[in-house]
């Protein structure tokens, strides 16, 4: 989604049959191209009670021995995106509709938060609710001014989730 496009919302109670098929067909071919660890779909439809995009965001879990391989065969796959964010235990790749992120982590490292995050959500239903308005709040509004109160929001709870499941810094 490009930063000036309109956000909008829909319930991941409509979206979530429509995106498990997307999710189960992406880790079936990640699966029999590659050796992984574990896929998860992380995003909004995968929170019952959340609201989203029409998107899915996959998490792949691997060993730190199977990250070069992994990045070799998304490189081929999919697109970088935002390279410059990418270290040695994480890499993030989107499809060409720019519906599909795939962010690829080492197990362990700091950055394999994302299915916690998920699952915080679901254990915290007041702070599901938070997210929601603010969710609600952005609803029409430009992808920037949304993602920078997503990414104040996300830094909020980060601490509550590293610390709850004993996650590095």
């Amino acid at each position: 989604m490009k930063h000036t496009e309109i956000v909008e919302f829909l319930s991941s109670k409509k979206l979530q049959e429509e995106v498990k098929g997307i999710f189960e067909k992406e880790k079936w071919i990640i699966e029999n191209n590659v050796t992984v660890t574990d896929i998860q779909n992380v995003g909004s439809t995968a929170i019952p009670g959340a609201i989203g995009k029409y998107d899915v965001d996959l998490q792949i879990r691997v060993s730190q021995e199977q990250f070069d391989e992994v990045i070799f065969f998304m490189k081929g796959y999919a697109e970088a995106k935002n390279p410059a964010y990418w270290t040695d235990q994480f890499a993030l790749f989107k499809d060409a509709k720019d519906i599909i992120d795939y962010n690829v982590t080492v197990i362990g490292s700091r950055h394999d938060v994302f299915h916690h995050t998920r699952d915080y959500l679901i254990q915290y239903p007041n702070v599901l609710h938070e997210y929601v308005q603010l969710k609600l709040r952005y609803q029409g509004k430009t992808y920037g001014e949304y993602r920078d109160a997503r990414h104040s929001f996300f830094q909020s709870i980060k601490p509550l989730i590293r610390q709850l499941h004993n996650l590095p810094e």
